[in-house]
């Protein structure tokens, strides 16, 4: 499996070195709940919620057997997703082995350092809908 996050119509490409341990999507609706006089309680089926994941790994100091795609220095990666974060635009989260190809905008990042060098990372994205 591969995770690709791409900025601008894939102007920049970043595929994801170390997969994450597990990976999942959250998606869910927004019903609504009344309570009326005559049936009690009812519920509306409402349109669905942004969908959101939570991708946490680590940018690897170095090129060990298990990294996928090309090697990049590790903060090459925080800088890269520092600016897309700060640049107000989605970027575009594509995982061909799942069929999934959401654009996303970047909610949190947070990323620090470990004893081996590598760069741990957390990143919470969340559904972006372009209207229109």
């Amino acid at each position: 499996m591969d995770i690709f996050l791409s900025w601008n119509n894939r102007q920049e490409l970043i595929q994801l070195p170390v997969l994450p341990n597990e990976f999942s999507i959250e998606t869910g609706n927004n019903h609504e709940t009344f309570t009326t006089e005559k049936y009690g309680e009812i519920k509306l089926i409402g349109k669905s919620k942004l969908k959101r994941c939570s991708i946490s790994s680590f940018f690897p100091a170095e090129t060990y057997l298990f990294v996928r795609g090309e090697h990049q220095p590790m903060l090459s990666y925080v800088e890269t997703l520092r600016k897309w974060r700060d640049s107000s635009l989605p970027i575009r989260m594509v995982i061909p082995e799942l069929g999934i190809n959401i654009a996303m905008t970047i909610d949190d990042f947070t990323y620090g350092a470990d004893r081996s060098q590598d760069v741990p990372y957390k990143l919470d994205l969340s559904e972006f809908k372009f209207l229109g």
